[in-house]
């Protein structure tokens, strides 16, 4: 802990950042995990129950890690994405297991890693690749002013 109270864990500007957004970041979890079961998750999601159930799961993968401290692998993945509307714990168990559905999102990790993406988000404009991670409002505005040029 910080003398201000904030977790060392968590960078303060993305504190800050997440405050201002209504995100708290809380550092609870001491570990990074592997982030394919989410990503073969969101793809299983997509299917399911289109970009509504993907972005409802995305959002309450990042809650519970970010916020609630919840170390994500394959089970507690699973588990979460039983509690999105649409979508089923086991039918997200089985495709967090699919070997087809690991490959899948292997070689788009590889596509995105070989394009210069490193971090999330990450943002395109114009369909380029332009910067990752928390961005302050000023990056946006430099890149679109750049862009009307």
């Amino acid at each position: 802990m910080r003398p201000d109270g904030s977790n060392s864990r968590v960078h303060p500007r993305l504190g800050q950042a997440g405050k201002k957004a209504g995100i708290n970041f809380t550092g609870l979890t001491d570990r990074a995990p592997n982030t394919r079961a989410s990503h073969v998750a969101l793809d299983y999601a997509f299917a399911a129950g289109g970009a509504t159930a993907q972005n409802e799961l995305s959002e309450a993968l990042f809650k519970a890690y970010f916020t609630d401290g919840v170390f994500l692998d394959a089970v507690s993945v699973a588990k979460i994405a039983g509690n999105v509307e649409g979508l089923s714990e086991d039918a997200a168990r089985k495709a967090i297991e699919d070997p087809l559905l690991n490959s899948k999102i292997q070689k788009e990790a590889t596509r995105f890693s070989h394009s210069g993406i490193s971090g999330v988000p990450f943002f395109f404009i114009n369909g380029k690749p332009a910067f990752s991670g928390a961005q302050p409002p000023s990056a946006f505005a430099e890149a679109f002013k750049l862009l009307a040029k």
